[in-house]
């Protein structure tokens, strides 16, 4: 009876040490994988101003409201990375 299950046991461990095995395999092959294309249209800067009003103790003050975005490249003039970023100043 020990002998069986010392089998079990073992064809257990064989069983789970397959099925690891199997996926590493399968995560191998995925980074061999060609990496995503780029979209066909390159990234350009957007942006967007509104104009808003706050009333602070008693006083309204006006001021802007700018979201953008900041198109950044590298050494061969293409698109590295698009910065987003808003901004709120002062309107007179």
């Amino acid at each position: 009876m020990i002998r069986a299950k010392n089998l079990v046991v073992l064809l257990v461990l064989l069983t789970a040490q397959s099925l690891t095995t199997t996926k590493i395999r399968a995560q191998e092959s995925k980074r061999g994988e060609k990496p995503a294309e780029a979209p066909s249209t390159p990234p350009k800067e957007e942006s967007s101003v509104t104009d808003h009003t706050i009333k602070i103790g008693g006083q309204t003050i006006p001021y802007q409201a700018t979201a953008a975005t900041i198109l950044i490249k590298n050494d061969k003039d293409e698109p590295a990375a698009l910065i987003y970023y808003t901004a709120y100043t002062r309107a007179r």
